[in-house]
């Protein structure tokens, strides 16, 4: 649940700089096509960066070395006398699943919602007078209501247009269907049912359906039909206020800005638009930083440097290098009584970190060491932490184990290696 609960965070990071790139730079030099593609593209990865957070950490550092010794985990539990603080964190943690669940509800009943509204659409075609006019199919519906396209059907209203304006209309209603806007604005609607809160989301899907509808005004305006005809008609559509509340989610008529932009003389800057859509890389490049650091102070593996206990006697790396650590022996080293002694030894000793108590902080810590040809403890080292003192008190323990019966190869003793892992669990 707390994987879910940074994703929505992050998710909600990137769709909000899609949402401030877009309407800071990109919305003012881009086209109808290109704004269109930015807004899907930028939906699509915010979500595919914010899912980073599901991948596992680097296996390698979470899996033992092939061929070193692996001991049992050991678990390291703290459920007396909990402090406070650590009773806050973990009421924080619970009211923070609490609202996920809140919000995944919210969707389930908006996605129901949705599913209902289409299939009363869909039903709608069968009862309505359809038919086939080529690559689509002409629904007319006896209510009054602003045309619009879903998929391959057109829906107008019965006896509303003349025949020169229901050209004009088929040929704009036939551009979404070339260009398969229907698709964009189902994409768009299930990202606003996830994240029903976000204001981003909200934007993006209106300024789609802007965008859709620029489109769509291009493709009339370069066929043969008379402009000022066309804006006419869609001010008288305007002024009476059709409504169908079946079609709300697919139909969108930003009047003003889109008369505007058919009259528009200028030139739209390529190059400049092109620009303004790359300001997202090195944006997003940031944020994806903060994220991975953060990924790994959530309890991830991260790169530890080596730490050796000062209560461990020093070698130095000629020593070392001397001695080769064996993986394959005859006879493993043993820990003195066995391994239920080495459990009760690590369970007595280990105390959990009031810092790691206090931020809730819980996980296992991965250890790696040597045991010498005398059974002393060397080369501690810590192969994946935690933070909250967890990994130093791992280290302080792991140093204070008494004289191992060391790895035996050909009936004389050499060093072996093993990787420990200990788990600090609160209650």
């Amino acid at each position: 649940m707390e994987t879910m609960i940074e994703f929505m965070i992050w998710a909600s990071v990137y769709l909000a700089i899609v949402a401030l790139v877009y309407r800071s730079w990109v919305k003012k030099v881009a086209s109808p096509a290109q704004g269109r593609g930015f807004i899907l593209t930028g939906t699509i990865l915010s979500k595919f960066m914010a899912g980073l957070v599901f991948l596992p950490a680097d296996i390698a550092t979470l899996s033992p070395s092939i061929g070193n010794f692996t001991l049992p985990e050991v678990v390291v539990s703290q459920s007396a006398a909990i402090s406070r603080a650590t009773q806050e964190v973990s009421q924080g943690v619970h009211s923070a699943t609490l609202l996920i669940y809140i919000s995944l509800a919210i969707t389930a009943f908006l996605l129901l919602k949705m599913a209902i509204s289409v299939l009363l659409l869909l039903i709608s075609t069968k009862r309505q007078s359809s038919s086939r006019m080529g690559d689509y199919t002409l629904v007319k519906v006896n209510k009054p209501m602003i045309p619009f396209s879903f998929f391959h059907y057109v829906f107008i209203p019965e006896g509303v247009f003349t025949d020169e304006e229901l050209e004009m209309v088929l040929v704009h209603e036939r551009a979404h269907i070339r260009k398969r806007h229907s698709l964009d604005l189902l994409l768009l609607e299930l990202s606003r049912l996830l994240f029903w809160f976000h204001p981003g989301i909200w934007y993006l899907c209106k300024q789609i359906k802007v965008q859709h509808e620029l489109e769509a005004d291009q493709q009339v305006m370069a066929s043969d039909v008379n402009k000022r005809a066309y804006q006419h008609m869609l001010l008288n559509m305007n002024l009476q206020s059709f409504n169908y509340s079946l079609i709300n989610l697919f139909n969108h008529s930003p009047l003003k800005y889109r008369i505007m932009m058919m009259n528009r003389k200028e030139k739209q800057h390529r190059i400049r638009a092109i620009a303004a859509m790359m300001l997202i890389i090195p944006i997003f490049g940031l944020a994806a930083i903060i994220q991975s650091c953060s990924h790994e102070d959530n309890g991830r593996p991260s790169d530890i440097a080596v730490e050796e206990s000062e209560t461990v006697p020093q070698k130095t790396q000629a020593d070392y290098e001397q001695d080769v650590i064996f993986t394959v022996v005859e006879d493993p080293p043993r820990f003195p009584g066995g391994e239920p002694a080495r459990v009760q030894f690590m369970q007595h000793h280990l105390l959990y970190p009031e810092e790691a108590r206090e931020a809730g902080i819980e996980g296992t810590v991965f250890l790696s060491f040597v045991v010498e040809k005398d059974g002393s403890i060397s080369n501690i080292s810590v192969l994946r932490g935690i933070g909250g003192g967890c990994d130093e008190e791992a280290v302080r323990v792991v140093s204070m184990m008494p004289n191992w019966e060391p790895a035996l190869k050909g009936g004389e003793p050499v060093r072996g290696q093993f990787n420990m892992a200990i788990r600090f669990s609160l209650n």
